[in-house]
């Protein structure tokens, strides 16, 4: 078991890490992809969360061709939106998020476009 500790700033950090978590959990499910794996988060409060342990093995041409297959079979799930319904973050970040119903719209929203 892994603890991480909240030390954003952000009180709601590790809850939306915990949800966001379990969103490619379920996508891997619905895509029938097996030989991907997320870690299962089994508590989280807003100081700290528990979840499976992360043991780092090195890449090997192999692994990244299922890493690769995998997450393309998940991209080829249809969403109702591009973005998502609210804002989170990227490690100490704040990402700004709204939902669209095209690429474009998400993107200049965001501010991930360049002006």
């Amino acid at each position: 078991m892994h603890i991480k500790e909240n030390v954003s700033g952000y009180s709601d950090a590790l809850l939306c890490e915990a949800e966001e978590l379990a969103l490619p959990r379920d996508a891997i499910k619905v895509a029938g992809v097996y030989r991907l794996r997320v870690p299962e988060v089994f508590s989280v409060n807003e100081r700290r969360m528990e979840m499976t342990e992360i043991v780092p093995v090195p890449p090997t041409d192999a692994l990244l061709r299922k890493l690769g297959a995998g997450l393309a079979c998940i991209h080829n799930l249809s969403q109702h939106c591009f973005g998502f319904y609210r804002h989170n973050y990227i490690g100490m970040n704040l990402q700004r998020n709204c939902e669209s119903n095209d690429w474009g719209s998400f993107s200049w929203n965001t501010g991930s476009a360049i002006r």
